[in-house]
């Protein structure tokens, strides 16, 4: 059996888990900027929530907006090797405005790692300054809306894209669009549950533990399952419903859409 909250129900219980992903989500890059975690070195994740907690401030999300300083394409002022940018990165830069930084050198390492990843995004990155005004029609008429959010538009089922644009750099966006199943965060995966009748149910997996399944189907409707009455739950790890658009749109299409994306920049939905 399974259970639908009522619409009360329903909507404490989301405002409950939006709160708690809110509160609890941005404390982990401020762990490992403290130096108290100790990451791999190469883990490119790590590297990228350490870099948009503290780096984005003054280098902003493409990391260029230091004059001279092009940290996504590898133009530095004063470093030549990986080990000069651990330690500009952990003991700044003297008589300049990059300060220190209190992380440990794996942490700094992880950074130069994400760096890395910046610059052969960037090499494969075919977005150039596009039309946000025609990218906003086709977020339209794409029906992006059914899924996405953005401020008070739009459906919760697909990740809220409302401050996107401080978020995901326009190589990340543009690899998204192409290759939506390449790289699931483990907040926006979806469950495929098998009711004991045979019926299939695929939505946003909200929460789960060892006994229920909660999800939200796609018109936001939350469903509560036990799982002793499943015949088979499946987290969606490699796969989503968010269609490729690979040979679905023109390179400029690609950039006005990517362009029009970057510009949201508002606060998160409360």
């Amino acid at each position: 059996m399974y259970r639908c909250l009522p619409a009360a129900k329903r909507s404490k219980k989301l405002r409950y888990i939006v709160s708690a992903v809110l509160t609890v989500w941005p404390l982990a890059p401020l762990s490992a900027q403290g130096g108290n975690t100790n990451p791999d070195p190469h883990d490119v994740r790590a590297g990228s929530e350490i870099f948009n907690s503290i780096c984005t401030v003054c280098h902003g999300q493409e990391g260029n907006q230091v004059p001279g300083v092009d940290l996504a394409h590898g133009t530095f002022h004063f470093a030549k090797t990986d080990q000069d940018l651990i330690h500009i990165i952990r003991n700044g830069i003297p008589g300049s405005g990059m300060p220190a930084n209190n992380m440990s050198e794996a942490s700094a390492a992880a950074v130069v790692s994400y760096l890395h990843q910046m610059a052969a995004d960037n090499a494969d990155n075919t977005i150039t300054n596009g039309n946000a005004d025609h990218g906003r029609v086709l977020y339209q008429s794409l029906g992006c809306a059914k899924c996405h959010r953005i401020g008070e538009v739009g459906s919760r089922l697909g990740p809220d894209l409302t401050n996107i644009g401080n978020l995901r750099r326009s190589a990340i966006l543009e690899r998204k669009l192409l290759d939506p199943a390449k790289d699931i965060r483990p907040e926006n995966r979806f469950v495929t549950v098998v009711t004991e009748s045979g019926r299939t149910i695929t939505g946003k997996l909200m929460n789960q533990d060892t006994f229920t399944v909660l999800l939200m189907d796609p018109s936001e409707t939350l469903l509560s399952f036990n799982r002793a009455d499943l015949k088979q739950v499946t987290i969606e790890d490699k796969s989503t419903i968010m269609p490729s658009y690979r040979d679905k749109l023109s390179n400029q299409d690609l950039s006005d859409l990517v362009t029009y994306l970057k510009q949201q920049k508002g606060a998160p939905v409360q």
